[in-house]
């Protein structure tokens, strides 16, 4: 039986990683807490889930994983906290596919980081693809430059959502760079980290019974395990590649708001969403085929 190659793992992993967080988005809109608390309980759920996760992979040897990340797994903890943070930030003022859409373009990001830290030689046929991305991400913003004057939620929520995307490809590229190292311990880090930034500004004991359960369900299952997957990515196939992948997450996020609290993504986000998704599978598809 022939074994998977390293590349064909991290795509795997990825993927996965997207699909399970793929329901984030959902959850985050249906949990009644204001969006520090939220915050705060997700950050924190999430470090205590990660650390579980470890342990069991690990056993006694699970505290030197959290020290052998050094100072590369501490910057890596400072840009998940970022990208989390603005990430409900996005998803909690602007519409989900919007955010989603605009979060999928960090391969651009990744991309550049790539080549300026790591020296990694970035495809003529991922600059196209980048810059087609960034055009549908234009088509997006369209409305929301129209809404500030009104009340400035969309345009907020959107450039969250930017603020995401680039946090992500810092984080990715830091991974890349760290490959040989277990990173995964900087995530539960990052968890605590948010919990801690956010602090001030929550009231953790202002939540529902049913907040609970979603907050349970988002910090202690999806958050852990999806985040363990990505962040293995790297290991195995390059920041850009990784984030190219994110179209997973951008398709069925918006679905399950779609479906469930029967948000309509509207014409400019269906729109720019096209371009978007067109131009990554379409890169993913050339890599494909250069491949073989």
């Amino acid at each position: 039986m022939s074994t998977l190659s390293d590349h064909m793992k991290g795509v795997l992993l990825t993927a996965g990683g997207f699909i399970v967080i793929s329901p984030d988005a959902l959850i985050i809109r249906l949990i009644a807490a204001d969006s520090w608390t939220l915050m705060f309980w997700r950050g924190l759920l999430s470090a205590v889930g990660l650390f579980a996760l470890i342990a069991l992979r690990y056993g006694g040897g699970v505290f030197h994983r959290f020290r052998v990340i050094g100072r590369r797994g501490a910057l890596a903890t400072v840009m998940f906290t970022i990208s989390s943070i603005c990430f409900v930030t996005a998803i909690t003022h602007t519409t989900a596919a919007n955010a989603l859409i605009i979060i999928s373009v960090s391969p651009l990001f990744a991309a550049g980081f790539s080549l300026i830290f790591l020296g990694e030689r970035v495809a003529l046929r991922t600059w196209i693809a980048i810059a087609a991305a960034f055009g549908g991400i234009a088509i997006i913003f369209l409305p929301a430059l129209g809404e500030v004057r009104i009340a400035g939620q969309g345009l907020t929520g959107d450039l969250a959502a930017l603020g995401t995307a680039i946090a992500l490809a810092g984080y990715f590229t830091i991974l890349r760079q760290a490959k040989e190292v277990d990173m995964t311990p900087s995530l539960a880090y990052s968890g605590v980290l948010t919990a801690v930034v956010v602090f001030g500004l929550a009231t953790p004991l202002a939540v529902t019974v049913a907040d609970i359960g979603y907050l349970a369900l988002l910090g202690l299952v999806i958050s852990p395990v999806s985040f363990a997957l990505i962040s293995a990515g790297p290991r195995y196939i390059s920041a850009p590649e990784v984030g190219l992948l994110m179209p997973v997450e951008t398709v069925l996020g918006p679905i399950w708001v779609w479906l469930v609290l029967a948000e309509s993504p509207g014409p400019y986000a269906l729109a720019g969403g096209a371009v978007v998704i067109g131009a990554l599978v379409a890169h993913a598809l050339a890599a494909q085929r250069i491949a073989r």
